[in-house]
C-alpha cells in the first residue's frame, strides 16, 4: 500500500538542526532538508508541469523512471507492506508531487499487470 504523507500535517517541531533518518519504508519527496538529501524525484516545479515532466522521464526511461520502477517492484514483493511517500509542500492541496508519484507508480503496477509480469 503507498500511502501519502505531508510533513505539514505531522506538527513536527522544526528539525532543521536535528540529524534524521528514515526508516526503509518512507521515501521522502522533496527538495533538500536537515541532512536528507534532495529526492530524484523532485522537481521546483507547479503541479500541471511537474505532471508533465514525470510522464517524460517515464517515457524517457531515465534515472527517475528506475527510481518509481525500484517502488513499485517493492509493493508487488510485498503485497502486504505499505510505503510511505513523504512530501513536503506546504499548500493544503490535494493534488501535490506526492500524490502525483503515487498515481504513477500505481500506473506502472497496473501496467505490470495488465500484461501478465507477474
Amino acid at each position: 500500500m503507498l500511502v501519502v504523507v505531508h510533513l505539514r500535517d505531522l506538527n513536527i517541531p522544526d528539525f532543521s538542526n536535528r540529524k534524521v533518518s528514515l526508516q526503509h519504508n518512507v521515501i521522502y519527496l522533496g527538495k533538500a532538508i536537515s541532512d536528507i538529501a534532495s529526492s530524484i524525484l523532485y522537481s521546483n516545479l507547479p503541479i500541471k508541469k511537474y505532471k508533465h515532466w514525470l510522464k517524460s522521464e517515464i517515457e524517457a526511461k531515465t534515472d527517475v523512471y528506475e527510481n518509481l520502477a525500484a517502488i513499485k517492484q517493492q509493493l508487488i514483493n510485498n503485497p502486504d507492506a505499505s510505503i510511505f511517500l513523504v512530501c513536503d509542500c506546504h499548500k493544503a492541496e490535494i493534488d501535490c508531487q506526492a500524490t502525483t508519484v503515487k498515481r504513477a507508480i500505481m500506473y506502472l503496477v497496473v501496467e505490470e499487470w495488465a500484461f501478465g509480469y507477474f
